[in-house]
């Protein structure tokens, strides 16, 4: 039988019966499950099965020889009928561990017989210390097991807490406040217990330790027994003889004259391959994962441990870095054949503060969209650029239905991967407009959901806006004419996303200031919304004067209608054309 390899959201089905999850981990961890509802959520603290509750209803802990190398064995035909999920975590022993300063661990799931069914390798974790490996969960009847490879930046206690266990008496996160709308984080995790509960990893109350409950389906312990190292070509086993590149998730050697390597990862989660990857044959994602792997003989790739020269590049070129004489972010490999100057080419899924705040649901569905975000910026080439995002929406009476539907706070968290992706800071800048404009603050991915409640609003007063001055109908001179006058042309190019639902009928003065504009190094790129007389934005293509085409447009029926895929391929298609147009003419530098 041959074992597979998942990438990070990939699945795949598992026999009846018992299964048997263990991990390879190059530090002291713990492994332990969390047997959540319909609601992601644990019925009581008998749903957490760890190292002092190694019982639970269907699962089973048990202890490898060392101790760390625990497996979790589980018979699904035992797992209660309203439990859908099981879901296995890892969890760092040790106050400053972080999975970043390690290899990639690997999860292995086993048949009752011990023969593997499938291994993933989890990469692309940064600062985290805590990670939801693998998940099985109900469907059809049957049962999967999917490839989560979920961090935890805010540690052990942000993941119970997540998952209905409460805890008290604890610090807040020692993560950095997110920027914008009022930097305030997640009020902290407890560490303390209450009584009764599942204690956090680590913590060890004088004199409290729950009493392991025998669960239904299951007889005496068999005994611990030994994980067994994984075959030639699994991840994390031994590299074959002759092998002479760094391992996966090791630092390579600095070239003669090169600076010492300084180890480190880009923080957070969700460094997934785009849809329609294949991981390569003996797992692992070397261009997707982890920024510290390196294949054989690709120097210059990935880490930013290694400071080699690539084959060939010209003089002075510095691996580390984006292209010859640019600032790109260090550690992330070359760009692309024929970028331009200017590209990065860091690990294509990128992460912004505030996404370990998120609940495991929501990160998903952010995964999911950046994924679709970096498949079509790989696609065009583009998977380096950076640029600021500034996010406008119309505030006149006709988008009234719009609003009280909720399709513009939709429109809102659909834009934020777009950020993440390409804004060095994540996050959107944001307006509304109608015949005047306000400046709003900034759209950060964890306060999202509460920056949609404050200000999406068509009237009162509301966040410190008074409504009712920027008006009711259509002006789009004034908001235009904003956006070029606050550009820092020292800064990345800016990315204009602009949600309408028709209007611009200033046809000579809307294309004196498109043509202006052709000089800046602003993309404009408008969406409409619905069946609307677009006026002069239906003609941009073919609008002349222009130093380079500047705008694109396209309307859709109903958004929410629209699958994300096809959203950003229409959204992001014609901002990297403008990029290496703008690059020729001198726009960009």
């Amino acid at each position: 039988m041959t074992a597979t390899h998942l990438a990070k959201g990939q699945n795949s089905p598992l026999p009846a019966g018992e299964v048997t999850i263990s991990v390879q981990v190059a530090a002291p961890a713990d492994l332990s499950a969390l047997l959540v509802t319909d609601r992601g959520k644990v019925r009581s603290d008998g749903d957490f099965v760890f190292y002092n509750n190694p019982v639970g209803q269907g699962v089973r802990l048990s202890h490898g020889p060392a101790g760390p190398n625990s497996a979790l064995a589980i018979s699904t035909a035992a797992v209660p009928s309203d439990i859908t999920e099981v879901r296995a975590v890892i969890s760092l022993d040790g106050p400053n561990a972080t999975f970043g300063a390690l290899p990639a661990p690997t999860a292995t799931v086993s048949d009752a017989a011990g023969n593997p069914l499938c291994h993933f390798r989890i990469d692309g974790l940064g600062v985290e210390s805590v990670v939801i490996a693998v998940e099985l969960y109900r469907r059809g009847g049957a049962w999967k097991v999917r490839a989560v490879g979920q961090g935890y930046a805010g540690g052990f206690a942000a993941l119970v807490t997540d998952h209905g266990i409460v805890v008290e008496d604890a610090p807040a996160p020692q993560s950095p406040p997110a920027p914008g709308f009022g930097g305030e984080t997640r009020a902290g995790a407890p560490a303390s217990p209450v009584a009764g509960q599942a204690a956090p990893f680590g913590s060890t109350p004088g004199g409290w330790a729950p009493t392991p409950q025998p669960a239904p389906g299951w007889g005496p312990a068999t005994g611990n027994q030994p994980v067994p190292p994984p075959p030639p070509g699994v991840p994390g086993a031994p590299a074959p003889a002759g092998w002479a590149s760094a391992p996966p998730n090791q630092p390579a050697p600095p070239a003669p004259g090169h600076p010492t390597p300084t180890t480190g990862t880009p923080g957070g989660y969700g460094n997934q391959p785009p849809d329609g990857y294949a991981p390569p044959p003996g797992g692992g994602t070397p261009w997707f994962g982890s920024p510290q792997q390196a294949p054989p003989g690709a120097g210059g790739f990935g880490s930013p441990q290694q400071g080699a020269p690539v084959p060939g590049a010209p003089t002075g070129f510095d691996s580390s870095r984006g292209a010859p004489g640019t600032s790109a972010p260090a550690g992330f490999g070359y760009p692309p054949p024929g970028a331009p100057p200017g590209y990065h080419n860091p690990s294509p899924i990128r992460t912004a503060p505030g996404e370990e705040r998120l609940s495991l649901e929501k990160r998903q569905q952010l995964d999911l969209r950046k994924q679709a975000v970096a498949k079509v910026l790989l696609t065009k080439g583009a998977q380096g650029a950076r640029a600021r995002i500034v996010l406008v929406i119309d505030k006149t009476g006709s988008m009234t239905s719009l609003y009280r539907k909720g399709v513009l706070k939709r429109v809102v968290q659909r834009m934020i991967p777009v950020a993440i992706q390409l804004d060095d800071d994540g996050r959107l800048e944001p307006y509304l407009y109608a015949n005047k404009f306000a400046a709003l603050p900034p759209v950060t991915v964890d306060r999202a959901d509460e920056w949609c409640d404050t200000f999406l609003h068509l009237s009162g007063k509301r966040g410190g806006i008074d409504y009712g001055r920027i008006g009711a109908v259509n002006n789009e001179i004034p908001i235009m004419r904003e956006i070029m006058d606050t550009l820092d042309p020292a800064a990345d190019p800016t990315l204009v996303l602009f949600f309408t639902d028709g209007g611009f009928h200033e046809k000579r003065k809307i294309t004196a200031l498109m043509r202006e504009a052709s000089t800046l190094p602003i993309f404009w790129q408008f969406i409409g919304l619905g069946r609307a007389d677009y006026g002069i934005l239906r003609a941009l293509d073919t609008m002349d004067g222009r130093v380079v085409d500047n705008a694109g447009f396209f309307a859709v029926d109903d958004i929410d209608r629209t699958t994300d895929d096809n959203l950003y391929q229409r959204l992001l298609g014609e901002f990297p054309d403008w990029l290496i147009a703008a690059r020729a003419a001198g726009i960009l530098r």
